[in-house]
């Protein structure tokens, strides 16, 4: 049973259902219109009560009994919708998330190069979703016409499998944190332009020759330098006439220590006066790319000519704890690089490209001296297979006993 009620200005209604007592303003001061409502309210309660009319635990009576079964709300405004992430701004958190010194300075430079790369071709518009194989195509093949860090060469399929490695490591960082839902296409099915495979090292004359022949151009005469290696003789020679040249006593003492111990440069500009042990003749380099995520350290027998080197250069060091310093401040990157330049650039060393002549120099001798492959790996660290091969023919005595061994007695 309902009834009508006026307080105020304005009727109410007040009605039972199921035991309990429901009382609800029409916001009207009109009797008829309060009857209208009063007439609906009895009709759905009937209806209710014939099973026409359905009302469930969560509904709100009152209202969807003066309603017709229809409550009537007010529409909810849809929620804004979040912007989809670009993939531009993706490769961009990615690279800001990095900790500085979860990787070495120049991995972390080449990482960001490589961001800027895939930024530049992708623009700042494009969706990950939009990757398709297609696409990651169309960069390989666009890259491979850019311009490489050599003078008139392309860029090498290597450094564009870097750049797509740094895409597919960006993309499943952003996976993990659910700002992508797709899966990078599989980058294995991309096509990468023929690329010759690296010449094994030569010797100083050896190179000269080749070059002496003639018909090469600038470029692979380059080249041809850059798999030069030094002989024990040439590193004497190299050392003999940089300590004549307008060069810093602390440069001559790394680059000996780089041709006596395979050392790269970042792990010359590491070093510290506490990781040279003249006493049990060995030196500690500190490297960061052997093990992945860890810093380690692999030791290295100081050779008799590095000896007074290192010696020479403890006795007048110029405070610091590193062991190559200017100054008592560790030299930089470009420092070293510019210090080595004007080392050489006056003499007939100029043809050296860079400090990692060196470290070849001193894989070559030991591997021409028949050196176990083994112990050399242990003393210079990361080595891959392709690296290997390129020095594997200075093995000249032990390729020669091994095949005389096969046929002997024919």
């Amino acid at each position: 049973m309902a009834t009508l009620e006026k307080r105020g200005s304005s009727y109410r209604i007040i009605f039972r259902f199921r035991g309990r007592k429901y009382a609800r303003s029409l916001g009207t001061d009109r009797i008829g219109a309060a009857q209208l409502e009063l007439a609906r309210l009895e009709e759905n309660l009937r209806k209710v009560k014939l099973g026409l009319l359905e009302i469930g635990p969560e509904d709100d009576i009152a209202s969807l009994l003066l309603t017709d079964g229809r409550v009537r709300s007010e529409p909810q405004p849809s929620p804004p919708k979040a912007a989809p992430v670009t993939l531009s701004a993706i490769l961009q958190k990615y690279v800001d998330g990095i900790l500085r010194d979860s990787l070495e300075s120049n991995s972390l430079n080449m990482l960001k190069t490589h961001v800027r790369n895939l930024q530049r071709h992708f623009g700042d518009k494009v969706l990950p979703s939009s990757i398709s194989l297609e696409e990651l195509q169309n960069f390989v093949n666009a890259r491979s016409l850019d311009k490489g860090a050599k003078k008139g060469s392309r860029l090498s399929p290597t450094t564009i499998r870097k750049e797509l490695t740094t895409l597919a490591a960006a993309w499943d960082w952003a996976r993990e944190c659910n700002l992508v839902a797709d899966v990078l296409p599989n980058r294995r099915r991309l096509r990468y332009p023929k690329v010759d495979e690296k010449p094994p090292f030569k010797t100083w004359d050896e190179i000269v020759r080749i070059i002496e022949r003639g018909r090469l151009s600038e470029r692979e005469i380059r080249d041809q330098w850059d798999c030069v290696y030094l002989n024990a003789s040439q590193i004497l020679s190299l050392l003999a006439e940089l300590t004549e040249v307008r060069g810093h006593r602390v440069v001559h003492s790394m680059i000996a220590t780089a041709a006596y111990t395979g050392a790269r440069r970042s792990e010359l500009l590491r070093s510290q006066i506490q990781d040279v042990d003249l006493e049990s003749g060995t030196i500690a380099l500190r490297e960061k790319k052997r093990i992945r995520g860890q810093r380690s350290i692999r030791v290295v027998p100081i050779s008799p000519p590095l000896r007074p080197v290192l010696h020479s250069l403890l006795k007048q060091h110029d405070g610091g704890p590193n062991t190559f310093s200017l100054c008592g401040r560790a030299l930089s990157v470009r420092q070293a690089h510019a210090y080595f330049r004007s080392a050489v650039d006056t003499t007939r060393w100029r043809v050296l490209r860079g400090w990692h002549v060196l470290r070849h120099s001193f894989i070559s001798n030991c591997a021409s001296k028949g050196v176990d492959q083994r112990m050399i790996d242990d003393w210079v660290g990361h080595q891959t297979e392709a690296m290997r091969k390129r020095y594997r023919h200075l093995f000249p005595n032990v390729q020669q006993q091994a095949i005389a061994d096969v046929f002997r007695g024919h």
